[in-house]
């Protein structure tokens, strides 16, 4: 990350090098992991930050794809539910804050964008 861009306040720039420095997590750890519900969940959590980057330079086609490619990712852990019965209701709702972030895009509003984001991150970090 180019702490320049943060030294000058500039969070579109430390927002992209951000999501770049964290997309290297879901790769790490599918060469090295075999936990494939955690594997899918850094990937999701890749997607989502690449969609707030983008939202920030207001390249609403990118974060469009961003989110679908989250959805995509998430899709493993919702197919295996019935294994993770602990954590169904942060599953479930996972989901759900996936698609009302996928639908507050459509309407281009960053600030509802911003807060589903916050709740998003949140409940994925819930799952165990």
């Amino acid at each position: 990350m180019q702490l320049g861009n943060i030294k000058n306040e500039d969070k579109a720039a430390s927002l992209a090098s951000l999501a770049k420095l964290y997309s290297y997590i879901p790769k790490y750890s599918n060469t090295t992991s075999k936990n494939a519900k955690a594997n899918a969940i850094y990937g999701t959590k890749s997607n989502i930050l690449n969609a707030y980057s983008a939202i920030e330079q207001n390249n609403y086609n990118v974060v469009k794809t961003e989110l679908a490619n989250a959805e995509q990712a998430f899709m493993p852990v919702i197919n295996n539910i019935s294994s993770n019965t602990n954590n169904q209701s942060s599953i479930n709702k996972s989901y759900i804050l996936i698609k009302e972030l996928q639908n507050t895009n459509q309407n281009s509003d960053k600030d509802i964008f911003y807060i589903k984001y916050k709740n998003l991150m949140q409940e994925l970090n819930n799952i165990k």
